[in-house]
């Protein structure tokens, strides 16, 4: 009886890891900031992205470490380039973003010190 309960259990676990997906899995998609419908990400499964609002378009490729999003991009319309790492959660069909942590590059050289901040958005699946 033991052995029987003992091993639907570990079925029942095997089955809950597989239907779980990673972060990296995931954040494959579109999501668009709440209260700013002009403002969006597109996360592609080759590890490319694009953002976008109304005033910039921003273009790179992305990957994840644990729970933390990191972006290399550039961005034609300011001109700068750079690496972005923060915190990401995805709960349900919302995407949080925590304390971020940028670093401007020119020419493969760092400009200036790394800068910390916080966007305060949540960001929305759209399908």
């Amino acid at each position: 009886m033991l052995v029987r309960i003992f091993a639907m259990l570990l079925f029942d676990l095997a089955g809950f890891i597989a239907r779980a997906q990673s972060l990296d899995e995931q954040l494959v998609g579109r999501w668009q900031a709440e209260g700013f419908p002009s403002m969006e990400m597109i996360f592609r499964a080759d590890h490319t992205y694009i953002g976008r609002s109304e005033r910039y378009v921003s273009t790179g490729s992305w990957r994840v470490h644990g729970n933390r999003l990191t972006t290399v991009s550039s961005s034609p319309s300011s001109g700068e380039e750079g690496t972005d790492t923060c915190r990401a959660v995805i709960r349900g069909d919302r995407l949080f973003l925590g304390l971020h942590e940028t670093i401007k590059n020119s020419h493969g050289r760092q400009i200036g010190k790394a800068e910390q901040w916080m966007q305060g958005l949540t960001y929305k699946r759209v399908r």
